[in-house]
């Protein structure tokens, strides 16, 4: 009998829980009875709702570029910046804060709606920093997308295009309708696409209706055409005529000195003979 009591009592206390082995884990809750306050909720940074036209919402999955290709096609010509008048359309429409605060995304800015490396304790800026810091900005981070549309803008354009880029961040011109037409000359019918981003969830904003609607006029503003010089008076034009007929008899005997003759072919005769050439032909227009 107790050698019975001793072999039951070892399995009565496994039975009910009380022995050596592992014990049950705890049930997994349902992921739909996950009470709000139990998720950890992160912001998803995408495009900003500015940039979302009738054309559709950028994939955020492929974001816009925000740094040049590797390679650009180059452009014949000048390099074309922003020039001042472009840097106050910008200060106008971005306003200046000196210390860093967060806008209504959230982002901390500064300065004239500057972001790169901004944080809450990044040090307050002065005005004059600030704008050396946009006109820096602009020129590195924003106008290389406007130059690899391959297209030569005046400067009123250039500007325009500078704004629009700043406010909807580098690249918006690759791959939308409003590059393709600016790529191919259309640039009225760019101008209509860019009056479309002018609303945040689905809502226009006066704000940036406004901006859109200065920054077409500028656009279509036309370069004034260089004055025609004015014509000398009779005096002037003798007195040029005595000053080159002068300065041509120099030529002439720096070309004899040199020992020029006829149809010299060396380099400093071939100057020489072009300079005065030159010269005969200015005195023989304003001699009428």
């Amino acid at each position: 009998m107790r050698l019975r009591l001793a072999l039951l009592l070892p399995l009565l206390l496994i039975v009910a829980g009380c022995g050596s082995g592992p014990s049950p884990s705890p049930p997994v809750p349902h992921p739909a009875a996950t009470t709000p306050n139990q998720l950890q909720i992160r912001p998803k940074l995408g495009v900003p709702e500015s940039a979302r036209t009738p054309e559709g919402p950028l994939n955020p999955s492929a974001p816009k570029p925000q740094a040049p290709p590797v390679s650009l096609r180059p452009l014949v010509g000048p390099v074309k910046h922003i020039d001042v008048e472009g840097l106050h359309l910008l200060e106008g429409f971005e306003g200046f804060r000196s210390c860093p605060y967060q806008d209504v995304t959230g982002v901390w800015t500064r300065g004239y709606g500057q972001t790169h490396n901004i944080g809450p304790r990044s040090p307050c800026i002065s005005q004059a920093g600030a704008q050396a810091e946009l006109k820096w900005s602009v020129e590195s981070e924003y106008e290389w997308s406007i130059r690899a549309l391959g297209v030569r803008f005046n400067q009123h354009e250039w500007n325009a295009l500078c704004s629009f880029d700043y406010n909807l961040g580098a690249g918006i011109l690759q791959g939308t309708t409003v590059g393709a037409d600016l790529r191919a000359r259309a640039f009225y019918a760019a101008t209509r696409v860019m009056l479309l981003y002018d609303h945040a969830g689905n809502v226009v904003l006066p704000g940036l209706r406004t901006r859109r609607e200065i920054e077409v006029r500028v656009f279509l503003t036309p370069e004034p055409r260089p004055r025609p010089k004015p014509k000398p008076s009779p005096a002037e034009r003798r007195r040029l005529v005595r000053y080159w007929q002068a300065e041509r008899r120099v030529v002439l005997h720096r070309y004899h000195l040199d020992g020029c003759r006829g149809n010299s072919t060396g380099p400093k005769c071939s100057a020489l003979r072009g300079r005065e050439h030159r010269l005969f032909l200015d005195i023989r227009r304003l001699e009428g």
